[in-house]
């Protein structure tokens, strides 16, 4: 698994509602991907069926990735918390 660092300058306490849910599709995405790769479950999960488990629609969806390209200080907090979760994650399936 690929951890990758990411520096902001924006603390992962300022994020807002939108972006918690934002970090819980990203993270959804990963392991669905990961259990994909490692060769259980399936990647035939729609994109649309992740976003509407989370309360988002297609066009919020786009609407707040909009928004992390002109404010990259939260996409950088963004990244840091799913990369943080995703560490967790790993940490508990490895026993460590």
């Amino acid at each position: 698994m690929l951890h990758i660092g990411c520096v902001s300058t924006k603390d992962e306490s300022e994020l807002s509602e939108m972006d918690s849910v934002m970090i819980d599709v990203f993270v959804d995405v990963n392991l669905i991907n990961a259990r994909t790769e490692l060769g259980f479950g399936t990647g035939d999960i729609p994109f649309d069926s992740i976003l509407s488990y989370h309360g988002l629609s297609p066009d919020e969806y786009t609407d707040r990735i909009e928004f992390y390209s002109k404010h990259p200080d939260t996409y950088l907090a963004v990244l840091n918390e799913v990369n943080n979760q995703m560490a967790q994650e790993s940490r508990s399936v490895s026993g460590f």
